[in-house]
């Protein structure tokens, strides 16, 4: 397990140990930061109120922190030390302020394109010369893999057949950025599940999405916090394969392996719209989380709407490049999902990649970039 994926998953537990704190657990993350001696108001829910000024209408709790240098016998100030006072005034009793977590759902949205397969380290294919192979001795003392350049050797400029064949040690042992993703799902949904406050009876629900050129539902909504759900949802997690590999999209509809951000987001909003309806998994959860995890630029867009909770086709767009098409909806399937609930959340995570993706949306509008 790296670093790296344990630092994702970490990340998601974190925002959702904030979003599923009581109201006033979460005020106090914020007060910590806050100047001193200000007062601060939150509502039930602990949302700051910038506008309230007292305990009245929706401001049900103000807090106040001061701060005060520490003396040593002498009266002289102690080097970093403060006696740190935080008042905390509510108009509901103590008693009945609940400590109880709230249900919560998520839903995994997972990019299976083809470049998930290439090495988490490097960005390369399995089969190139730096996890180690055969390749050439270069006269110049370096080694040479044939295939780069045009056949020719990018130190000396010679064919192959001019240099000794040597095996070539590997610079690091392959990960593919899919086993990467997986990794930081099974650790994150163990943490959502048992790290997030639950008690006996409290619902952990999760769904699995991913998508390539198209998206497709891997599971519907389960409960991890049961073994039995735990155990559905590692496994579906274990099974993702690149583009959709044994996925049904109907009329032989395979999955070409690009990147449909869009679809994949549509599928997660119409999945938890069909779940929320009466007498379904998620009837009641307003904790709603949605995380994508991709390491591409959108290739692929869905033409029009599609009410499906199970599949989405997608239309190629740049195929190998982003164009205005592969992009300008996916800030409104954004919005969509965090319309569900007051307290629906989207994280987006792009991994695998030195690239920042300022590249994929600075020659789009504004608009089709702002609410991603």
């Amino acid at each position: 397990m790296t670093k790296k994926h344990i630092l994702i998953s970490l990340f998601l537990v974190l925002a959702m140990l904030a979003a599923l704190s009581p109201a006033g657990a979460a005020a106090v993350n914020q007060v910590a930061v806050s100047q001193e001696g200000v007062t601060y108001y939150y509502d039930a829910a602990g949302n700051r109120l910038y506008n309230a000024a007292s305990l009245s209408g929706d401001a049900v709790v103000e807090m106040k922190k001061w701060a005060e240098q520490r003396l040593d016998a002498s009266g002289n100030p102690i080097e970093n030390e403060f006696l740190v006072t935080l008042q905390v005034r509510t108009t509901e009793r103590i008693e009945e302020l609940s400590s109880d977590t709230p249900d919560a759902a998520v839903t995994l949205v997972v990019d299976v394109s083809n470049s998930m397969d290439d090495c988490y380290h490097c960005g390369q294919e399995a089969s190139h010369i730096n996890h180690g192979g055969m390749g050439y001795k270069c006269p110049t003392g370096d080694t040479y893999y044939e295939g780069d350049n045009y056949g020719r050797c990018e130190n000396c400029r010679r064919y192959f057949r001019n240099h000794t064949q040597t095996t070539i040690p590997a610079l690091h042992d392959y990960e593919s950025r899919l086993s990467q993703a997986q990794a930081a799902a099974l650790e994150f949904i163990n943490q959502f599940a048992n790290e997030t406050g639950a008690e006996e009876g409290d619902k952990r629900y999760a769904a699995l999405i991913t998508f390539g050129s198209h998206a497709a539902a891997r599971t519907e909504y389960i409960d991890v916090a049961t073994a039995s759900g735990m155990l559905a949802m590692e496994l579906a997690i274990k099974n993702i394969t690149v583009a959709n590999a044994g996925v049904s999209f109907g009329n032989n509809n395979t999955d070409p392996g690009g990147t449909n951000i869009e679809g994949g987001l549509m599928l997660a909003d119409n999945m938890i719209a069909a779940n929320t309806a009466s007498g379904r998994a998620l009837e009641g959860i307003n904790y709603l989380y949605t995380i994508l995890l991709t390491d591409g630029t959108p290739t692929y867009y869905v033409n029009g709407d599609n009410a499906s909770a199970s599949t989405i086709l997608g239309t190629r767009g740049g195929g190998s490049s982003t164009t205005k098409e592969d992009v300008k909806d996916v800030g409104v399937e954004a919005a969509k999902i965090l319309a569900h609930s007051a307290q629906s959340r989207l994280f987006s995570i792009c991994f695998g990649t030195d690239s920042t993706g300022d590249d994929v949306w600075d020659s789009q509008p504004f608009s089709t970039w702002n609410d991603t």
